[in-house]
């Protein structure tokens, strides 16, 4: 029975494009769906510790994709989180990643599962909308809104005494 459902896995996860991850929180280990070049699953030890993940993650992402993982990892969690992880070309490709925890009868988290699913092309659409909403179709510059929303934005996050303003009068 065991290798019937080893089995439909395997065909289940050759059928769709999103990548698997399985995460055993008790020895540290991060075995994936992606092939090795000997056609292998990857497996990665020590990927907490040796802060392979946290070398993988785009800076800008790494917050909250480790809020989710910690939150993960100490508590049965399920979610998504959408993150940026390093390409072996170097670039930065965008994933959407559902995942799972479980907890043993003691209740310790034992296992993290997800599948991830590249997204990069998704949130360039979304990029190309957004600009279309806030640019101003004719010079290319933002418009009255964003540009409001804009200002606003840096004025409540700088520091008193390095604001700056601008006073624009449309007439």
């Amino acid at each position: 029975q065991l290798y019937i459902e080893t089995e439909r896995y395997k065909l289940i996860e050759e059928a769709v494009d999103n990548i698997q991850y399985d995460y055993d929180t008790i020895d540290d280990i991060l075995t994936s769906s992606e092939k090795d070049v000997q056609g292998n699953r990857r497996v990665i030890r020590d990927c907490i510790k040796d802060e392979v993940i946290k070398n993988a993650i785009h800076p800008d992402d790494y917050p909250t994709f480790f809020s989710m993982w910690d939150e993960a990892v100490h508590a049965p969690a399920k979610g998504v989180v959408e993150y940026r992880a390093r390409y072996e070309t170097g670039d930065y490709v965008w994933y959407r990643l559902n995942y799972a925890s479980f907890a043993d009868k003691n209740d310790r988290i034992i296992r993290m599962v997800g599948s991830a699913k590249e997204i990069t092309k998704e949130k360039e659409e979304q990029e190309q909308l957004k600009a279309r909403v806030e640019l101003d179709g004719m010079t290319g510059l933002l418009n009255k809104v964003a540009t409001q929303v804009a200002i606003e934005k840096y004025i409540t996050n700088c520091d008193i005494g390095i604001c700056h303003a601008l006073l624009m009068i449309d007439t």
